[in-house]
């Protein structure tokens, strides 16, 4: 039996759906934009294989770093 409150049409769980909507929609947007930052990151530094030091070289050398070569050696 649908649950007659306050729009008169929806159920109990539908009535809470609607509400937490707004939330879910920002949480889901939040993880989409965190997740496509760490994929561009992760596309510019590269991650083809190579060891953390490399990897970490290339981020510096990206970010204009001067440290590649101190940790390089």
């Amino acid at each position: 039996m649908p649950y007659k409150g306050f729009t008169g049409n929806f159920s109990r769980s539908e009535q809470r759906h609607e509400k937490l909507k707004p939330l879910m929609e920002a949480i889901i947007d939040s993880i989409t934009k965190e997740t496509r930052t760490a994929i561009n990151h992760l596309n510019e530094v590269g991650t083809g294989g190579g060891n953390f030091r490399s990897r970490a070289c290339a981020e510096l050398a990206i970010r204009g770093g001067d440290k590649k070569a101190e940790l390089q050696q």
